[in-house]
């Protein structure tokens, strides 16, 4: 429980510091038929197409619909109109928008004579395209006159007469509606309260409903070696239904549209990076759980010894891979820092290159197996019975009780007998005759070493032979 609040709360922290600085003020431009004074964010801003853009997201996003109607060209609307509602009108477009359209802020012109060579009028930009059943629809932008004859952009008229069409087809269903009308308005990190609120609870179902399946699921994949069964449960009722959570809620939160702000975590990935880790973090260690208990079960402990290694280097894998796809999501370029990974990469190795292969034959020794603990062997002038093999080193207690300690490296590439190993052992002994035994007394000793050696139970029938010399 503490690893998925302290998870949380670093995707919340990370998505935060992701935001736009709502303080931050804007860049002045100053044309002469153009609003030519400074104004803040908290202001209507309409000089040029982008500021347009961000002016009406920023106000629809906070619920100011009625300020976000200042950025639409309300003039000039069909007769079935009658008096406009611009805060209604605003409102829709907004969901439109936040649902089906996807705006790149850096294609919109920042100046005011709009952008050049997009094949439109110069009195209009585009604002958005989404894709319908009858094709493509584009929202547009365009410069009108204002007060003193100066000119502003606002969302063409044209596209305002779209809204209740476009807003009748990709709006809310009657549900969804049900429960914008009921909760409270507001936003968190961007997206209004009603769709975390639905969001949350369509996350909690299927968490919910993963784990009543998980029992059996559990039960059915521990048949075969109930030994495993806590570890499998615990994986399948801890990290997956999380996972299951942050999924599901992600994917109901976006497609019931995201704001600006809250586009910057899609973007990023964060809180489901995030999952993904502690995801793949959890399926390593049971990994490490099941095949360690694989290994205890045939005896094979001092094999045990390399999962924490071998696991704690798969996480570290995990985790550099992660940063660097978020990173990348983000916009951030990541090239110059897998170079210096590369080259910082290159150095380190260099100067752990002798304790990375003692790491490495620990790691072959316990792969390959050529001697385990307690076993007898020989390696080089080197005979005793093997105590312990480390990451680094392995100890022989020698004859003569003295411990030599061996580098791993040197120890798996030498020449190693297992004399533990051997099935069976040749027994040299030699009887010796005088030069003057007689024929038949020679005859009865060997016929006297037959039978002694037929009659030794330890004996190889196959082996067993007497040569007289």
């Amino acid at each position: 429980m503490r690893i998925r609040i302290v998870l949380l709360v670093i995707g919340l922290t990370a998505f935060g510091l992701a935001l736009p600085n709502s303080s931050q003020a804007q860049q002045v431009v100053d044309p002469d038929v153009f609003v030519d004074d400074a104004q803040s964010l908290d202001e209507i801003d309409q000089r040029t197409p982008l500021k347009t853009a961000q002016g009406f997201m920023r106000f629809a996003e906070l619920g100011e619909y009625e300020r976000a109607a200042e950025y639409l060209d309300l003039r000039y609307l069909p007769d079935d109109f009658g008096e406009a509602d611009g805060a209604g009108l605003a409102e829709q477009l907004y969901i439109v928008i936040s649902r089906k359209v996807q705006i790149d802020f850096g294609a919109l012109s920042d100046e005011p004579v709009g952008a050049d060579g997009d094949g439109l009028p110069s009195y209009r930009d585009t604002f958005g395209t989404l894709e319908t059943p009858q094709g493509t629809v584009s929202i547009y932008l365009q410069v009108i006159p204002a007060d003193n004859d100066l000119r502003v952009w606002k969302v063409s008229n044209a596209s305002v007469a779209q809204v209740p069409q476009l807003y009748k087809n990709y709006g809310y269903n009657p549900i969804v509606e049900t429960v914008r009308r009921i909760i409270p308005k507001g936003s968190f990190l961007g997206a209004e309260l009603f769709k975390w609120a639905i969001a949350l609870l369509a996350g909690l179902v299927a968490a919910v409903g993963w784990i009543v399946i998980s029992w059996p699921l559990t039960l059915f994949l521990t048949r075969r070696n109930a030994a495993n069964t806590a570890r499998v449960k615990r994986y399948l009722m801890g990290p997956v239904p999380t996972l299951v959570f942050l999924f599901v809620g992600s994917s109901v939160l976006t497609g019931l549209g995201l704001g600006i702000s809250a586009s910057r975590l899609a973007e990023g990935g964060t809180l489901v990076t995030l999952a993904i880790v502690w995801f793949l973090f959890a399926t390593t260690n049971l990994l490490r759980d099941v095949y360690g208990k694989f290994l205890e079960v045939r005896g094979r402990d001092s094999a045990l010894m390399l999962l924490s290694p071998v696991t704690s280097t798969a996480k570290v894998l995990i985790a550099t891979l992660a940063i660097v796809v978020w990173l990348d999501n983000l916009d951030v370029n990541v090239t110059a820092l897998v170079a210096g990974l590369g080259v910082g990469g290159l150095a380190v190795a260099l100067v752990l290159q002798k304790p990375l292969e003692d790491i490495m034959g620990a790691i072959t020794l316990y792969t390959q197996q050529p001697v385990t603990v307690g076993q007898f062997c020989t390696c080089g002038n080197v005979s005793g019975t093997v105590e312990e093999i480390s990451l680094r080193t392995t100890r022989i207690r020698t004859v003569g009780n003295t411990v030599v300690i061996i580098p791993n490296a040197v120890f798996a590439t030498a020449s190693i007998e297992n004399v533990t190993e051997r099935n069976r052992i040749l027994h040299r002994q030699t009887v010796r005759l005088a030069l003057d035994t007689s024929e038949a007394l020679i005859r009865t000793v060997l016929e006297g070493l037959r039978q002694a050696l037929a009659a030794t139970e330890a004996v190889a029938d196959e082996s067993s032979r007497v040569r007289l010399m």
